[in-house]
């Protein structure tokens, strides 16, 4: 009988932990996706994460791959997909890689946060 509430508890606190794992928000696409060269410079970034996000929560910086920052952005929920945002670019990107990282607050109040680059060949 102890055998089987050890088991029974065991098998609750995975449940408990891997549903708190999933409470954070992840990044599930970006446009321009992660890792991919375009031959035209995007006018704008869209970011989807896994769960719905507040724009004024998300704190998005867009860089060269030498580090130099892509002039001011500005951050817009989307308004047909809470989970996702559009980030506006100031200019059209020259060529050269770029690195986006991300911040977002999740449901549950965590801080999040992420990265990944694309390339702009022409």
């Amino acid at each position: 009988m102890r055998t089987i509430s050890l088991t029974i508890a065991a098998v609750l606190l995975c449940l408990t932990i891997s549903g708190h794992a999933e409470a954070h928000a992840r990044l599930k696409a970006a446009i321009p996706a992660v890792g991919a060269i375009v031959s035209d410079a995007p006018q704008q970034l869209r970011l989807t994460f896994s769960e719905p996000v507040e724009a004024g929560a998300v704190v998005v910086d867009v860089g060269t791959s030498e580090g130099m920052p892509v002039g001011p952005t500005r951050i817009t929920a989307d308004p047909v997909d809470p989970r996702t945002i559009i980030v506006t670019l100031p200019t059209p990107l020259p060529p050269g890689t770029y690195t986006v990282q991300w911040s977002v607050r999740s449901e549950d109040d965590a801080r999040v946060k992420g990265g990944y680059s694309f390339q702009v060949s022409r």
